[in-house]
């Protein structure tokens, strides 16, 4: 994981745990090294 991108990651737990949904680390870091926004990934799949 880019070390820049760790209070992203952070925050996308955070607001998948708030949405109840099913999201740990292994699943953020994968976003994570496809070069995506975790956070913008939870946030369109709470929607």
């Amino acid at each position: 994981m880019m070390h820049q991108y760790v209070d992203r990651v952070v925050d996308a737990l955070i607001a998948s745990k708030r949405a109840n949904m099913d999201f740990i680390f292994d699943k953020a870091a994968v976003i994570d090294l496809a070069g995506k926004d975790v956070l913008e990934e939870v946030q369109k799949s709470s929607k």
